[in-house]
């Protein structure tokens, strides 16, 4: 990804200067035509221009690269980073004041996330690990509740037994007592 400084040629003002001048290679920077408005929901540009010529061709690239991307596809999520990884690089490139402060930023960011992936990375047996266990948990589980109800019924049929046994008994002694 790269930014074409030779098709701008445009009136930079310098408010420390407020001298004009023309710049070849310059972002067009023009604080009193240009203003950011915010609608509520994002940023909209006011005056002549509206958007600076590199943040249009920057939008128009991730745009480009991004409908060129599945969602269906195995790293989706990996190849839309790396978009926005060039785009910002590029953006860091234009930027020579404030390079070296956002190159730190982006390797923060980049040291972050290599050690947040490590960590799922060690973490994934341990996870594949707990899923054997979860399963083999269930399955003792469905076993001692099998158990348990072969159990339940085994006591309601002697349960059922007693009762008719006691029936019996106690027809057996109305029995005895009629006879005496």
């Amino acid at each position: 990804l790269t930014y074409d400084h030779s098709l701008q040629n445009d009136t930079v003002q310098t408010s420390e200067e407020g001298q004009e001048g023309e710049s070849v290679g310059a972002v067009s920077v023009q604080p009193a035509a240009r203003k950011l408005c915010w609608t509520g929901s994002s940023y909209i540009y006011a005056g002549p221009g509206r958007k600076p010529q590199l943040l249009m061709h920057l939008e128009s690239y991730v745009n480009k690269k991004l409908h060129t991307i599945s969602f269906q596809e195995p790293k989706f999520q990996e190849l839309k980073l790396q978009v926005y990884r060039d785009v910002f690089g590029c953006f860091i490139k234009e930027f020579k004041t404030y390079q070296p402060l956002l190159s730190a930023i982006k390797k923060e960011y980049e040291n972050t996330l290599a050690y947040q992936q490590d960590q799922i990375r060690e973490l994934e047996p341990l996870r594949a690990h707990l899923r054997l266990m979860t399963e083999e948990c269930d399955r003792k589980i469905q076993a001692r509740w099998a158990e348990e109800q072969a159990e339940i019924g085994a006591l309601k049929k002697e349960k059922q037994q007693l009762k008719m046994d006691i029936e019996a008994m106690r027809e057996k002694e109305k029995a005895m007592q009629a006879v005496v």
